[in-house]
């Protein structure tokens, strides 16, 4: 067998396989460390919306409280109590 003969088309073209191999491998290592950078962020806005979900949620039961209050002191009930409705009579 005689030695191996390569000529510069050859060259070239193991160039462009090298080049597309190591082009995809940047590629796809950019979208990976995109992809958990995208995943942290998420996780981090999912964190504050619980926080602020929390938050409102306190807000909320403390304007309920003073909106009991005040619709109590208004029709003369005593506060610190929820107001019953009648129950309908049966017939």
């Amino acid at each position: 067998m005689a030695g191996m003969r390569f000529c510069i088309r050859d060259i070239l073209w193991l160039m462009v396989a090298v080049a597309l191999a190591v082009s995809w491998h940047i590629d796809n290592s950019r979208i990976e460390t995109t992809v958990k950078a995208l995943e942290r962020e998420i996780e981090k806005l999912a964190d504050d919306r619980r926080l602020m979900q929390a938050e409102f949620d306190d807000k909320l039961t403390v304007v309920d409280q003073l909106q009991r209050q005040a619709r109590d002191k208004l029709w003369g009930r005593p506060t610190g109590r929820v107001a019953s409705r009648p129950s309908s009579e049966k017939p």
